[in-house]
């Protein structure tokens, strides 16, 4: 071999060799950067769950659609939608959370969560014909269901006072409506109010309860979660109420659903007649703490009156008993709110 093709021969080694260096490097930082995005997705998340828990729905959302951007597909995708529809439905946003909830089933078809979910929001949302189909599905998979069962209940409790003209009031500061009933001369919300304000809270921070109970709220939240024209009934506007349908003892059997309340003692049941339409469901409670209470069992209700600086009176109701009367806890606890008309 002569020199010149020596030298040929060793120019092209290197050059192989520079070739073989450049492919390596580039496979190490395409490693990296997979390894950074990874982790910033990981970061995004738990962070976006963080603020979830927190009652931060705004800044979750946030999270979640950067994370979104990062893994748009595959299963990553899948709970991210999820996280993210279901912080929309906490803020009123029921489109975005419909979007969200359908992408879900897009990617599985058989994830019943999501479509328990979607159904509940098209409710929310005042499309009874698409939840009633969601839920109907779910219901020929499980057909014991009962929180799939009741709901269909409510839906067409729903259509039905859509025809007879029951009478609603309209939030407008986020489009949800309430069934209004009058009672002597007070005008009354006969929902729970789900108004998302900042020291409101799910039930266990579900969705799902906020649809069936409303939000709860601590005192200085509630007092000014109401809507123009209502407002939080003082513990005197409370008294009154129970004194039109009966009193103390027995108020609470006149007030309460006639479903949805835990079993009482052995052989009775916990509901009532709901006699005067007031529909009063049994929220339970949450505390400073986070820890939440007594969801199926007790209804808890804010009145405006505070008895100190750190306490306020509620109204409460029990599955045990027809008797509802006043007790006065601590501010910070999380209980419901029912306004009533200005």
């Amino acid at each position: 071999m002569s020199k010149n093709e020596t030298g040929n021969c060793k120019k092209e080694f290197q050059m192989k060799k520079i070739v073989v260096l450049m492919v390596l490097f580039s496979i190490v930082v395409l490693a990296q950067q997979n390894e950074s995005f990874t982790d910033e997705y990981e970061t995004l998340k738990k962070r976006g769950v963080v603020y979830f828990k927190k009652g931060n729905y705004d800044r979750a959302i946030e999270d979640f659609s950067v994370a979104l951007r990062i893994k748009p597909k595959g299963q990553d995708a899948l709970s991210l939608h999820f996280l993210r529809g279901s912080a929309y439905g906490q803020v009123g946003n029921y489109e975005k959370a419909i979007e969200d909830f359908s992408a879900v089933l897009r990617i599985d078809p058989d994830d019943q969560d999501a479509l328990y979910n979607r159904g509940i929001t098209y409710y929310d949302n005042g499309n009874y014909d698409k939840a009633t189909k969601d839920l109907e599905t779910l219901l020929k998979i499980n057909p014991n269901d009962t929180d799939v069962s009741e709901y269909l209940e409510k839906i067409r409790k729903s259509k039905t006072e859509a025809k007879n003209n029951i009478k609603f009031l309209t939030d407008n500061r986020d489009g949800k409506k309430y069934k209004i009933v009058t009672i002597g001369n007070q005008i009354w919300m006969a929902e729970n109010l789900s108004y998302n304000v900042k020291g409101s809270k799910c039930y266990n921070n579900n969705f799902a309860n906020c649809q069936q109970y409303g939000r709860l709220y601590n005192w200085n939240s509630a007092m000014k979660a109401c809507p123009r024209g209502w407002h939080l009934p003082s513990d005197a506007e409370w008294a009154t109420l129970i004194t039109m349908v009966g009193g103390k003892e027995i108020g609470g059997k006149f007030l309460k659903a006639t479903s949805g309340w835990n079993d009482g003692f052995p052989g009775t049941t916990g509901n009532g007649t709901d006699a005067y339409g007031f529909l009063a469901l049994p929220g339970g409670y949450g505390d400073s703490d986070g820890s939440f209470s007594s969801v199926g069992s007790f209804g808890v209700w804010w009145s405006s009156s505070d008895v100190s600086a750190s306490n306020a009176y509620i109204w409460t109701m029990s599955h045990i008993m027809a008797y509802v009367g006043p007790l006065s806890p601590d501010k910070s606890r999380l209980n419901s709110v029912r306004c009533v008309q200005d």
